[in-house]
């Protein structure tokens, strides 16, 4: 029984830092977003040099690595996916 509420409490642990960091990332990303059409362009993180410190998009180039589908814009799936990639490396 103590086993099975360690792993429980283990569970819930993670799932709890899991959800923390998917409103983290949202958050970041709807800072950026000026304009609320839930997308990100260059221009957009070119106006905000100061958040762009605090997610992987410090470099021209991070822009188009995470534009996955390649139509100029990055949406939340596409930021939170190079996020969690960079993070993980």
């Amino acid at each position: 029984m103590k086993m099975l509420l360690a792993v429980f409490a283990i569970v819930l642990f993670s799932s709890a830092t899991a959800f923390a960091e998917n409103d983290r990332l949202q958050e970041q990303f709807n800072k950026l977003d000026d304009n609320k059409d839930n997308t990100l362009t260059q221009a957009e993180l070119r106006a905000h040099p100061a958040l762009i410190q605090y997610t992987n998009f410090y470099s021209r180039g991070s822009f188009f690595m995470a534009d996955i589908n390649k139509d100029g814009q990055v949406d939340y799936k596409e930021f939170v996916a190079y996020e969690e990639d960079i993070s993980a490396e």
